[in-house]
């Protein structure tokens, strides 16, 4: 089936499959009630809170395709943020210029992943409002019309 003739509801039922979960489950981990993605219900729409959570809790998933069904469900390189734990007890020492510097550099560099990962996201999210705005209109023309 073509990703573009799918919903959003329906493309977020197949991220329940892609984390193997029960549709149960996958609902429930995410704070969200099954019963809004089946029956009449399916046709409603989401809000951009729901959206949020999935695509958060599952970074994995390719924004593109979950908003417009554009692209792979999945993106082709997850940037993952380098964290180390630091032991409550254990000594920091000072750092030099130069560590501080590439320190600073990394976090930046990080920063402007995520800045432009965001930007993406807006735009598939500009494009979708358009979509579902002339889809609106046509419909109001549609009944005008009978």
């Amino acid at each position: 089936m073509d990703n573009l003739s799918l919903t959003v509801k329906e493309r977020i039922l197949l991220i329940a499959g892609h984390a193997k979960l029960s549709k149960i489950e996958f609902f429930k981990d995410l704070g969200m009630s099954y019963a809004n993605f089946k029956g009449e219900q399916k046709k409603s729409g989401l809000s951009s809170d729901a959206l949020l959570k999935i695509l958060s809790k599952y970074p994995e998933i390719n924004p593109s395709w979950l908003l417009l069904g554009e692209g792979e469900m999945t993106k082709t390189e997850v940037p993952a943020v380098k964290k180390k734990p630091i032991a409550a007890k254990e000594y920091i020492a000072p750092l030099s210029d130069s560590e501080l510097h590439l320190a600073l550099y990394d976090t930046l560099k990080e920063l402007g992943t995520l800045i432009a990962e965001q930007a993406i996201y807006v735009q598939a999210l500009t494009k979708r409002v358009e979509v579902l705005e002339k889809k609106g209109k046509d419909e109001k023309k549609k009944k005008k019309k009978k």
